[in-house]
């Protein structure tokens, strides 16, 4: 929903799915229209391929850390989760926004569109964002892409990560850069 505000062209094509009780009911009713693939057992994912085009559907999830590095994370997901509670453990508002088919309504549990108009980069909970040590890194990233400013509040997070020495994990987080991205 991102790009779709922000007037970009769609890359991928991400949906998250309510109201069923597993993730093989997800399977089996996918199978019926195109190809499937489980990419992701752990965060519930699928790879869902339809005349060309490929979506990832996901079961709505909550996340714990209870390990050091990006992998440390205990997961459980959950069809019946409200899209509020599901998205808060998304990193920045921009990305916590949603569109209910079935309702024809945008989901914006955070304000995320709000913080968009302003162009400001605002995490949304203090205790899930310190969790993963990318986001400073994602923050970084976001505020170039898109010509934004950092929220007052985000940036004294971040800043409090890297003085705390949050960004050097035993999982070494540049080996984990270049491993994703280069």
């Amino acid at each position: 929903m991102r790009d779709h505000f922000l007037e970009l062209p769609l890359k991928d094509y991400d949906v998250e799915v309510y109201g069923l009780e597993n993730l093989e009911a997800l399977e089996v009713l996918l199978a019926h229209y195109g190809s499937v693939n489980l990419v992701g057992k752990s965060f519930g994912v699928f790879k869902f391929s339809y005349e060309g085009e490929e979506y990832d559907f996901s079961f709505p999830r909550t996340e714990e850390k209870v390990g050091a590095g990006h992998r440390g994370f205990e997961v459980e997901v959950n069809g019946a989760l409200a899209y509020a509670e599901a998205s808060r453990r998304r990193d920045f508002t921009l990305n916590a926004l949603g569109y209910a088919i079935e309702d024809e309504a945008f989901l914006d549990p955070f304000d995320g569109r709000k913080d968009m108009e302003l162009k400001i980069l605002r995490h949304i909970d203090e205790l899930t964002f310190v969790e993963d040590l990318l986001r400073v890194y994602r923050a970084v990233q976001f505020c170039a892409r898109f010509g934004y400013t950092l929220a007052d509040e985000t940036f004294a997070l971040c800043h409090k990560m890297v003085r705390e020495g949050s960004l050097e994990s035993k999982t070494s987080t540049i080996d984990f850069i270049k491993e994703r991205y280069l």
